[in-house]
């Protein structure tokens, strides 16, 4: 059963990291685009 748990919690942090790197990943194409001048769209 613990054995159990420490896994489920390690799912959790890497879920809880993948997130994060997904949500920076949309920030920084975000930035992108909106850095890239308007004549090319």
């Amino acid at each position: 059963m613990l054995k159990f748990k420490s896994t489920l919690l390690s799912f959790e942090r890497r879920a809880e990291t993948w997130s994060i790197g997904w949500m920076t990943s949309q920030v920084s194409l975000w930035l992108y685009l909106s850095l890239i001048p308007p004549q090319i769209w």
